[in-house]
């Protein structure tokens, strides 16, 4: 899944950046990319509800993506519920749009 926004604002990469995405195994293991870092942890799915437990990121600084990889992981932190339509999945703090990802 690419990341294509955060709370409603379409993401801004520099050039030649790598797009962030989260990918989820069969498992429910999370692996993915921040902008910056390697991200990892796992999903917990329950109806409409899904929690990001435990994700966590290797620890590189990359000046020009880290606010946006910091707004990533914190989307993630506070994500408990989701809308899948299609190709777009929207992670959502109760109705409050988080970050929005299109299938890879």
């Amino acid at each position: 899944w690419n990341l294509v926004s955060l709370a409603g604002e379409a993401i801004r990469l520099p050039e030649g950046t790598e797009n962030p995405y989260l990918s989820v195994a069969d498992d429910n293991r999370l692996t993915g990319f921040g902008g910056c870092n390697k991200l990892m942890g796992s999903v917990k799915l329950n109806g409409s509800a899904i929690t990001f437990p435990g994700v966590g990121s290797t620890k590189m600084y990359c000046k020009e993506t880290q606010a946006l990889e910091t707004s990533f992981l914190t989307a993630l932190r506070a994500t408990n519920s989701y809308t899948l339509d299609d190709e777009k999945l929207t992670l959502l703090d109760n109705s409050t749009e988080l970050a929005t990802l299109v299938r890879k």
